[in-house]
């Protein structure tokens, strides 16, 4: 299977974000995620973070993936404190090491950290003895609260018996998807020139006092403000023609924009006020025909003149 993947350097580290398939490990899991990787070195040992999509979105679980592989002599590894923003809540029992699950007396979780304690020997990477790398995972879900298409950084603090570091300025980092929103249009039927109609705009994920525009083709015609999940704007359209109108809900800081499907409207000519005469003989004897004659005014195209007895 091929991978693609698009690498930026940042403060001199490598960072690549992977754009491949993943399904987060507990939650709300997305088809097509994209993880995205960082390097870095921290009190000797190098490390590769990855978080398991990059562009997750609230109510998602994403897991924090740390790689430790030592560079320097024999430590026991003591306590691994992974950084996050605040917005995201710790999963219970989501701390491991290589694929263990770590005792919730062993895990201490805060607004911005989980942080785990033990002892866990990680051997020099050039040696013959084994563990050379330990592998540290914990989980969060992605909370209401965090700001979207924005950088959120993320870093790792490392202790053992031989002193501490800290992994900053590396991450990996993750900017949180706007919630999506969906815009439907009702038709407005039967509209005449110069005729005022009402256009309705239904948004689904908005919310109140945002803004929908209406567009006949690619001219913007009003705006409407939402209340209660729905935008009005009474419009007076011109032309006699069909207009293909569709609304455009704008988002906001935390939800996308969305447009409705095209709506025709038909606008035909405007009634037209006409004046009948109807001229004849004054006596006609029975059972023979006579001629009828009806005028309109002004002089339609089409249409039809009844005559009644009566």
């Amino acid at each position: 299977m091929s991978v693609g993947f698009a690498r930026r350097v940042v403060g001199g580290v490598s960072v690549f974000a992977v754009a491949a398939g993943f399904v987060a490990a507990a939650g709300v899991s997305v088809a097509g995620a994209a993880p995205v990787t960082a390097e870095g070195n921290v009190h000797g040992y190098q490390v590769v973070r990855t978080i398991s999509n990059g562009t997750p979105s609230v109510g998602e679980t994403i897991t924090v993936k740390s790689v430790l592989t030592r560079t320097g002599s024999l430590e026991y590894l003591q306590q691994v404190k992974d950084v996050h923003p605040d917005c995201l809540t710790y999963v219970t029992d989501s701390a491991k090491v290589d694929g263990s699950a770590i005792g919730r007396d062993k895990v201490e979780v805060a607004a911005d950290y989980a942080k785990i304690s033990g002892s866990w020997a990680v051997y020099w990477d050039g040696g013959l003895i084994n563990p050379k790398y330990r592998t540290v995972e914990f989980s969060y879900t992605v909370g209401a609260g965090c700001a979207r298409g924005v950088d959120l950084t993320t870093e790792l603090h490392v202790s053992g018996t031989l002193g501490s570091g800290q992994l900053k300025g590396v991450g990996p980092s993750i900017s949180v998807a706007k919630n999506v929103s969906t815009t439907t249009l009702s038709p407005a039927n039967g509209v005449q020139l110069g005729q005022s109609v009402p256009l309705k705009a239904t948004v689904t994920g908005g919310a109140d006092g945002d803004s929908v525009e209406f567009l006949d083709g690619g001219t913007t015609i009003g705006a409407g403000t939402l209340a209660n999940g729905v935008a009005t704007l009474t419009w007076t359209p011109t032309g006699v023609r069909t207009h293909t109108v569709t609304a455009k809900y704008l988002g906001n800081t935390k939800v996308a924009t969305s447009t409705s499907s095209a709506v025709d409207v038909v606008v035909s000519e405007a009634d037209k006020s006409t004046a009948t005469t109807i001229t004849g003989p004054t006596t006609a004897d029975a059972g023979e025909s006579v001629t009828l004659e009806a005028s309109v005014s002004p002089v339609p195209v089409g249409g039809t003149v009844q005559f009644k007895d009566g």
